[in-house]
């Protein structure tokens, strides 16, 4: 009828094919002794893809609307990783929760019903969820652990619950941002400069460079930095990882204390205060790029907070093998919590009978 209108007429017989479905679907609880006929609709008809333009437009303003008042309209925005407040833009919030808490929901402008957007984030942590894997854990320091150490502090971009808070979902409808971005990939003429900006807010590869604990060279991933240090500087963190056999935390201490060490000019062997202008002479003539593991200035507490920030070598200091083996240790908790309380749900049953 609505496109029917907007051709002018009101008789739809005049403008899409009469469809009458065959006797065993005919409409019998309405008397009917023939077939109901029925309209096909298809966007191949001038006048019904005129209608769904007009229609996607129609949403795509109501959006763009919203998303205006939004960016207008002041009030509280509240962390959700950490009591912070805001009460200004909330693209402080944004900016505050990327480089605080390493989490990235996307560019504030393309995004849409962010206090929705919150709120549904919000109740997922509260309920001890991964927002990635979508996995629940027994406590809030289970699931900060795992944030860490598997990377998951952001949002899985294949989850479609979370579509309707981007606005490029809205530009083709029927059509999910990871078509368009394929497309865009397998594109030759577009400019890789632009791809990157277009889907910045959804790059599921962080970047990975890896600074030297002992020099400024640059490494393109963890591994190559821990190869590098191993050939360049004799260093095989590995190794001393397996011969002490350091757990997670402290080889998060020996990593952080040499940061802290090389940034202030300190040899991290000997300790001697030498300069950051000289240390590197220093530590090559005197075969220093290591660490004395008998002192214990590298095992305080104070070395658990990074050194660096969004440090790539913190975020690999765990091998697959012992990943495999903690989500055992935690499927297997999350096992016998659910047996105790069946147990004592049965016991309860069994005392009321």
């Amino acid at each position: 009828a609505a496109a029917a209108a907007a051709a002018g007429s009101t008789e739809p017989d005049l403008l899409f094919p009469e469809f009458v479905p065959a006797a065993a679907w005919n409409d019998h609880s309405m008397g009917a002794e023939t077939g109901v006929p029925f309209y096909f609709l298809c966007d191949k008809l001038p006048e019904d893809s005129a209608l769904r333009q007009r229609l996607k437009q129609d949403r795509l303003t109501a959006v763009l609307d919203c998303q205006m008042r939004e960016r207008t309209t002041t009030g509280t925005w509240k962390c959700l990783f950490c009591s912070e407040q805001f009460t200004k833009d909330r693209s402080e919030l944004f900016q505050h929760m990327l480089h605080n808490h390493n989490f990235n929901m996307g560019l504030p402008d393309n995004l849409v019903h962010v206090r929705d957007y919150l709120a549904l984030l919000h109740t997922k942590i509260s309920e001890l969820r991964c927002l990635y894997c979508e996995k629940m854990f027994r406590d809030r320091v289970t699931l900060r652990d795992h944030l860490r150490k598997k990377k998951h502090c952001k949002i899985n971009p294949k989850n479609k619950e979370y579509d309707r808070f981007y606005i490029v979902n809205y530009q083709e409808p029927g059509r999910s941002w990871t078509e368009i971005q394929e497309e865009d990939k397998e594109s030759e003429y577009l400019p890789r400069e632009d791809q990157d900006a277009a889907w910045s807010e959804w790059n599921e590869t962080p970047d990975m460079a890896t600074v030297c604990l002992f020099c400024p060279d640059k490494l393109a991933h963890p591994a190559a930095a821990f190869e590098h240090m191993k050939e360049t500087h004799r260093f095989d963190f590995w190794g001393a990882v397996d011969e002490r056999k350091l757990d997670f935390y402290s080889r998060v201490k020996l990593v952080n204390f040499v940061r802290l060490q090389v940034s202030k000019g300190v040899c991290p062997s000997c300790e001697m205060k030498v300069g950051t202008a000289g240390l590197q002479e220093h530590m090559q003539v005197n075969k220093h790029f290591n660490v004395n593991f008998a002192a214990e200035s590298w095992q305080r507490v104070e070395n658990l907070f990074p050194t660096v920030a969004e440090d790539a070598l913190l975020f690999s200091l765990e091998r697959e093998a012992e990943v495999l083996q903690q989500e055992e240790e935690e499927e297997r908790d999350r096992h016998q919590q659910q047996r105790a309380k069946d147990h004592k749900a049965e016991a309860a049953a069994a005392a009321a009978a």
